[in-house]
């Protein structure tokens, strides 16, 4: 779809008009113009709100990672599931048990269903990034100290 937004917001215009009539120009204008709202959607492909998946992610730790039984303990004893992420079209929302916490973040690339995701709160530069990796209705966060991703699923 990427490929195919840039070209029908930059290319096809020019090449169109230069290759056909003035009528075919205007019929495949048109055609082309009703292509942009759905490439313009992808900025906002997190809007929604995600809940953390504590049986996926769970799954992901016993398949990937390298947790200690200590670490084991901890994760398997309630720990995730209770992570809530509500994002808008620029801000992310988190909601858990220590509190509400609001940020902004831009999707900085895109391939497919891989999204590099800056969070910050007023300079994009100040931010980190975060690797989203889309499947379905749900998405993998890499924890990286521990090797394996955590699981979040849309509610909404």
């Amino acid at each position: 779809m990427d490929s195919l937004c840039l070209f029908a917001k930059v290319s096809a215009p020019r090449l169109i008009s230069v290759v056909m009539g003035k009528m075919k120009t205007k019929i495949l204008l048109m055609v082309l113009l009703s292509l942009l709202p759905a490439c313009a959607k992808d900025s906002c492909i997190l809007k929604g709100q995600w809940q953390s998946n504590e049986k996926a992610t769970l799954e992901q730790m016993e398949k990937y990672g390298g947790v200690t039984e200590k670490q084991r303990k901890f994760f398997t004893n309630n720990f995730f599931g209770k992570l809530m992420v509500e994002y808008t079209c620029t801000e992310a929302t988190l909601h858990g048990e220590g509190g509400t916490s609001t940020g902004k973040y831009k999707i900085i690339r895109q391939v497919g269903n891989v999204l590099d995701v800056q969070f910050y709160d007023k300079v994009p530069d100040d931010g980190i990034t975060k690797r989203i990796i889309l499947y379905g209705d749900c998405y993998q966060v890499p924890q990286h100290n521990l090797h394996f991703n955590e699981v979040f699923c849309r509610v909404k």
